[in-house]
């Protein structure tokens, strides 16, 4: 009975996103066909009609209460939480249904011996369930044999062994590559921040070995050439932010974060600033690396505004595949083009606050922007940039996916 990902302890699941997860209870309902048969049987015996009625009543609640863990997990990763209720209450009214159901259907009963097998081994901890099912095998070869139905009961007998072999086996087989995914995850962390690290070495220390170059040329010049040496300190100005926004830009890979943590922490910034913050709509189902990436660039975007944009207004919009920010700020001169691009992504007119601008207030680009679009295209995304949607003020960015 093959159904949705096993818990790892009664009343939690592990956060499993995938499809099967999601509709593994209607893997778990195909097996109920084998009620149906049993319910044909008693519809079409000769006993009392209230008995009919009575017996088939309790199959239903059988049903329900064997399929409601695995509804309430599919409801789980839907919810993307990993609460869900504990798994004995329905197991424990699936035990009175069956005593209750053994004088309607006699020796029928056994018939819902495999559920019990199955329900212990995907919806209770390993180490109780194994046991437990063992045990019930094991009751009924003694009870079968005890009243000298051996014989006839070998086909279901068998059924039940087999069935706890294949359900346990696929609870193995399920943890195991759960595992392996995980110790990937893992590895590929490591390697990304090793990446990070060399990186951040390597042009970090490019960065600050030429503002120490220009740092001695420029005290040279102090008395020599006054204009030269506050040139070569505009250029050590320049490096400094360009060196800082690398650093930024780095912990930010380097830092897991969550869209609803991005989130909070902007509404928290925004704050006292005069600057509202309104956010609205919830983003789909996102997978760990572009959950990261949304909340990085939604992040950034929200912070230049603080810093740069003078906005009164700032609003970030969610739908299903898309997240957009915008606000009603100083926004960029209409002549101002976006000085590059980003092989398959959508870059119009640049912003103000997510640029830089020179002392002449011409716009010189950006690591922030080019790192928001870089960031983009790493997870499939379709990066944007344009003017904002207030009377022609402030800017609109856009991540689409």
């Amino acid at each position: 009975m093959d159904t949705s990902a096993p818990t790892d302890s009664a009343g939690s699941v592990p956060p499993d996103r995938s499809k099967v997860a999601q509709w593994g209870w209607l893997v778990a309902a195909i097996w109920l066909v084998f009620l149906v048969i049993l319910a044909v049987r008693v519809i079409n015996s000769d006993r009392p009609s209230w008995q009919i009625v009575l017996s088939v009543a309790l199959m239903i609640m059988f049903a329900t209460c064997f399929l409601a863990p695995f509804v309430a997990y599919s409801s789980a990763v839907l919810a993307e939480t990993t609460d869900r209720p504990l798994a004995w209450a329905p197991l424990l009214v699936m035990v009175l249904i069956v005593i209750a159901q053994a004088p309607l259907v006699s020796w029928w009963v056994i018939s819902f011996v495999p559920y019990f097998v199955a329900y212990l081994a995907f919806n209770v901890t390993t180490r109780i369930a194994l046991p437990l099912s063992l045990a019930v095998v094991v009751a009924l070869v003694i009870v079968v044999g005890a009243v000298g139905m051996l014989e006839e009961m070998t086909d279901m007998i068998l059924i039940t062994g087999v069935t706890t072999i294949a359900n346990f086996t696929t609870v193995m087989m399920i943890k195991r590559a759960g595992q392996e995914e995980e110790l990937q995850a893992e590895r590929d962390r490591l390697r990304e921040r090793d990446r990070l690290g060399r990186d951040l070495h390597d042009l970090l220390g490019h960065s600050l070995t030429v503002i120490a170059v220009k740092a001695e040329l420029a005290e040279a010049l102090a008395e020599a050439s006054p204009g030269a040496a506050k040139a070569e300190v505009a250029q050590i100005r320049e490096l400094t932010r360009d060196a800082l926004d690398l650093v930024r830009f780095t912990v930010g890979q380097m830092r897991e974060t969550t869209v609803s943590e991005e989130i909070a922490g902007l509404t928290v910034s925004f704050t006292g600033t005069g600057t509202d913050l309104e956010v609205t709509g919830r983003p789909a189902r996102l997978g760990p690396r572009l959950e990261h990436v949304l909340g990085w660039i939604v992040r950034e975007a929200g912070t230049n505004v603080l810093r740069h944009a003078g906005a009164e207004r700032c609003r970030i919009e969610w739908s299903e595949r898309r997240v957009r920010i915008t606000d009603d700020g100083v926004g960029l001169p209409a002549h101002a083009e976006s000085p590059f691009a980003v092989p398959g992504q959508r870059v119009g007119q640049a912003a103000v606050h997510l640029a830089n601008l020179t002392a002449d207030g011409s716009w010189s680009g950006g690591r922030g922007l080019r790192n928001m679009a870089a960031r983009a295209a790493e997870v499939g995304a379709r990066f944007s940039i344009g003017s904002g949607t207030h009377h022609g003020r402030g800017t609109t960015v856009e991540v689409s996916w």
